[in-house]
């Protein structure tokens, strides 16, 4: 199908799983006033495959108390660490390539969490959301490059071991709660 002077795929949708999340650390007797955790904000693919084949950057938005709130990330790892006192919400942005045809970012907003809801519970906090980005009817460049890609995975960094994993029957409903919100935007804007 042509549309706009591009091919499009018809009938066909690329879904790419993703997660947002942190990971937070109590710094015990290393820990000031003003820092009493060390935390780590990221992105990646649900699989932790790598995706920035079709990323072009992710941006971080921290609280404006930061000295540089406001993080580009133009290549894996999609991570930002910090340290300090407070809990606040985490705007991020996922810019993809042209080809996607996404006109302006998927924003997510994810809440860091500094302390276990159990106080008996210890060790680091990890917190993460799970989204599934779906692309309809992708253009054909697009397509082939997805049927053709070898599957490279994400190199693992200091926050891997930590990173929360869902059972099935949490990634299923995820799933089907995002597929409900495509075709209530689908039936919206069609």
């Amino acid at each position: 199908m042509l549309q706009n002077g591009v091919t499009r795929v018809k009938n066909r949708e690329i879904v790419v799983p993703i997660r947002v999340g942190t990971v937070s650390w109590h710094l015990g007797k290393n820990a000031k006033d003003h820092a009493t955790h060390k935390w780590t904000a990221y992105f990646r693919h649900a699989d932790n495959e790598d995706i920035t084949d079709i990323v072009k950057k992710v941006v971080f938005k921290l609280h404006e108390s930061f000295a540089d709130p406001t993080r580009d990330l133009y290549s894996g790892p999609y991570e930002v660490t910090e340290q300090g006192w407070g809990e606040f919400n985490i705007m991020v942005q996922i810019y993809f390539v042209d080809e996607t045809r996404f006109e302006g970012p998927l924003e997510i907003v994810h809440s860091l969490k500094l302390y276990h809801t159990d106080p008996n519970k210890t060790g680091p906090v990890a917190t993460e959301t799970f989204e599934e980005v779906v692309i309809p009817e992708p253009t054909e460049a697009l397509w082939k490059r997805f049927l053709g890609r070898k599957i490279m995975y994400a190199p693992k960094t200091e926050i891997s071991e930590f990173v929360v994993k869902g059972d099935d029957v949490d990634e299923l409903g995820a799933i089907m709660l995002a597929r409900q919100k495509v075709a209530l935007l689908t039936a919206k804007y069609c």
